[in-house]
């Protein structure tokens, strides 16, 4: 809903509406000039029946006239104002029209000129309430007279004619608090994929280093096993030279026959391994 801004110059709000009402009961009404705002006319309704009270006849008057005004820095409030005269004058009379006046414009400061709802009394000094925040909003250029410390604000029409109410204000800020906090969400969301592909690099980082490290120990490994390979390599004689060596030494003594013939037998049994 696009809200309106306030403004003191609105014309009066269905001033027929009111007269179709008042009519059926005050025929003689029809004669003189009521200008006011549909929601005024049950304080309408009660000085036209006072007056029939006090006069006994509504031939007694001789002038009436019922108007509006808008009321200063109150953007729901008319504020009544009667000009009657009477055709023959008395002090009493008089003091009770005017009781009856003055009672019929303080009931107009209650209600609301537009539904006849009863108006609120609503403090705008805490200008972080966001329904307060709104209301000030609808002021806007050039009527910043209704920026005043207390406002009486008709609930029903604030929302149905202005677009604002305290359900709908709260119903922004938490919407604004909800987008704020999915924001900030968001953001540490970011930071959390962030860490995990940060993590997910490290990880390979690590396992490529823990691979490179496998592999260097393999072949330090590999370096070992050449070493003890080159370590325990055996020298190997042909047949052909162990044979010679046998019968070159048949003739020596007991001691060298027996290591020759020692390391002959021990040639037959040996396993021969190709380097």
């Amino acid at each position: 809903m696009q809200r309106k801004r306030f403004g003191t110059q609105e014309l009066v709000f269905q001033p027929d509406a009111l007269i179709e009402v008042l009519l059926p009961k005050f025929p003689w009404i029809d004669e003189w000039v009521i200008k006011v705002s549909f929601g005024l006319t049950h304080a309408v309704s009660g000085l036209i029946a006072y007056l029939e009270e006090i006069l006994n006849s509504n031939q007694e008057i001789k002038f009436l006239r019922i108007i509006e005004e808008p009321h200063e820095k109150e953007p729901f409030i008319r504020e009544l104002v009667v000009f009657i005269e009477l055709k023959n004058n008395s002090s009493a009379r008089s003091e009770a029209i005017k009781y009856a006046t003055e009672y019929a414009i303080r009931s107009s400061k209650n209600l609301c000129y537009r539904c006849s709802g009863d108006l609120k009394f609503q403090k705008l000094d805490d200008e972080e309430d966001p329904f307060i925040q709104n209301i000030l909003a609808l002021s806007g250029e050039g009527n910043n007279e209704f920026r005043n410390n207390y406002m009486f604000i008709c609930v029903r029409c604030l929302d149905k004619k202005y677009g604002v109410s305290e359900q709908g204000a709260n119903k922004e800020e938490v919407a604004k608090k909800n987008k704020s906090h999915d924001l900030n969400k968001n953001s540490i969301s970011g930071e959390g994929d962030n860490d995990e592909k940060n993590g997910i690099k490290k990880t390979d980082q690590g396992d490529s280093e823990c691979k490179k490290s496998k592999i260097t120990d393999e072949n330090h490994s590999d370096d070992d096993n050449e070493e003890n390979v080159k370590s325990n390599r055996v020298t190997l004689f042909k047949t052909e030279e162990v044979d010679q060596l046998e019968q070159d030494y048949r003739g020596a003594t007991r001691d060298h026959a027996n290591r020759v013939r020692h390391l002959v037998k021990k040639y037959e049994r040996i396993v021969l391994i190709k380097g």
